[in-house]
């Protein structure tokens, strides 16, 4: 993710076609196709830094473990891409990720988002993300994991893409677009143009250079 506008829109253009190249080899290969997404509880007082880093901690530590390992070998996984979506509201930074996972035609999405939930809480309770005494461990296996199968796993993970791609362009973001209400918050980039919120666009710059994705 690069953390100017119009350098963000011509890295998304061409890693967009990187990521349909991608899809169109896993056809040719008879591969199907899911997107996951990982989120985790979030405070308005967590610097995005640190979130970024925790988050990049739990994936590693979730990736390690045999049982994960156990359940890509199960459903074929042959790839990943992985995008990094940041967005700032009302509970304050929101990192998620979405992982488009190439993985055998038999793969049963509702096995793996079980699986995977119970995989992200132990990882998000090991590094912090998850504190017992203040969050809700129901609600995070309902919600903090999502898992699309088929082609809806596939043009999801494309219009994630797509949609972080117009708002790399400068004339989306002087417009009262619809992103700006949504529950999940506004776009890094639409704090650029605020003058209340420019000090948080500075913050997301600062965090975001470098960070892995």
């Amino acid at each position: 993710m690069h953390s100017w506008p119009l350098c963000a829109s011509k890295i998304q253009e061409r890693r967009l076609q990187e990521v349909v190249e991608a899809i169109a080899w896993g056809e040719g290969q008879g591969k199907a196709f899911v997107m996951a997404s990982y989120t985790f509880p979030h405070r308005v007082d967590q610097p995005l830094a640190l979130l970024l880093k925790l988050q990049q901690q739990a994936i590693t530590y979730m990736r390690g473990r045999r049982q994960y390992m156990a359940l890509m070998g199960d459903v074929g996984f042959a790839g990943r891409i992985r995008t990094l979506e940041v967005t700032h509201g009302k509970n304050g930074w929101h990192p998620h990720t979405h992982e488009l996972l190439i993985v055998s035609p038999s793969a049963d999405p509702l096995r793996m988002r079980m699986v995977l939930a119970e995989l992200w809480l132990k990882a998000c309770k090991k590094v912090g993300l998850f504190q017992p005494d203040r969050d809700d461990e129901w609600a995070f296996l309902a919600h903090a994991v999502d898992v699309r199968d088929g082609d809806e796993g596939a043009a999801s993970y494309l219009a994630k893409m797509d949609d972080q791609n117009k708002w790399g362009l400068s004339h989306e973001m002087t417009k009262g677009s619809s992103k700006q209400g949504r529950a999940s918050g506004s776009h890094p980039f639409k704090l650029a143009v605020e003058v209340s919120t420019s000090a948080l666009f500075m913050e997301y710059v600062t965090a975001i250079k470098g960070s892995r994705q």
